[in-house]
C-alpha cells in the first residue's frame, strides 16, 4: 500500500462510530445507531462529503439547531443526510435576517 491509498475500514470505523456518539445530544436512543447499516451509510456520506471535522461541528450544532423555531429537527445520522438542504436553506435564512437591507416582499 502506498501512502496515498484510503483509510482503514477500521480507520473509518473510529471515525463514523465518533460521530455516531455526538448524536448522544439529540438523541437518547442513539446507541442503535451504531448497528443500523442506514446510519452508518448516512455518517459514511457526510464524512466525504465535508470531512470528519465539518461532519463533527454539524452534528456538535444540532441541539441549538433544534431549539430554534422554523428550523428541522434533526435527531438521528439519517435525518440529518436527508435534511442537508432544508438545513442550507434555513441557515441562509437566518443569516439574511441579521443583515441590513435587501428585498421585502
Amino acid at each position: 500500500k502506498n501512502k496515498n491509498d484510503k483509510k482503514s475500514s477500521s480507520e473509518d470505523g473510529v471515525e463514523i462510530n465518533s460521530l455516531l456518539g455526538l448524536f448522544k445530544a439529540v438523541n437518547p436512543d442513539y446507541q442503535k445507531f451504531f448497528v443500523i447499516q442506514g446510519h452508518r451509510k448516512a455518517i459514511q456520506f457526510l464524512i466525504k462529503e465535508f470531512g470528519i471535522d465539518k461532519a463533527s461541528n454539524v452534528i456538535k450544532f444540532l441541539p441549538q439547531l433544534n431549539s430554534m423555531p422554523y428550523a428541522p429537527t434533526v435527531t438521528t445520522p439519517l435525518e440529518l443526510r436527508s435534511k442537508l438542504g432544508a438545513i442550507k436553506a434555513f441557515m441562509e435564512k437566518e443569516r439574511n435576517k441579521n443583515q441590513k437591507g435587501g428585498v421585502v416582499l
